[in-house]
């Protein structure tokens, strides 16, 4: 029997890491990349599942346990963690088993 397992996390708002921002008034979700701008979109279930398995499949460890054809088994979750920074964070957790 072997196992692996995928982590990682994303913001809710579509930021990029590093990326200068500006609140909106008194809402924790609300911010700008520029002062008084457009407020940042909150991101869509597909594009939270596209940013995620885009950057695991980017990755080669995690890559390796995606494509590796040893695993017949697999379960994912997700978790909004209201505590992040800026807005809320996002974890996701893939594990394989065979």
């Amino acid at each position: 029997m072997a196992a692996a397992e995928n982590l990682a996390t994303a913001k809710r708002l579509e930021i990029s890491d590093g990326q200068p921002v500006y609140p909106l008034g008194t809402d924790r979700c609300a911010y700008s990349v520029t002062p008084r701008g457009e407020r940042i979109a909150e991101r869509s279930y597909d594009s939270l599942a596209n940013n995620l398995v885009t950057r695991w499949i980017e990755s080669p460890g995690h890559r390796k346990n995606l494509m590796n054809p040893a695993y017949t088994r697999h379960g994912a979750s997700a978790v909004l963690d209201p505590s992040g920074r800026i807005c809320d964070t996002i974890s996701a957790t893939q594990l394989f088993a065979s």
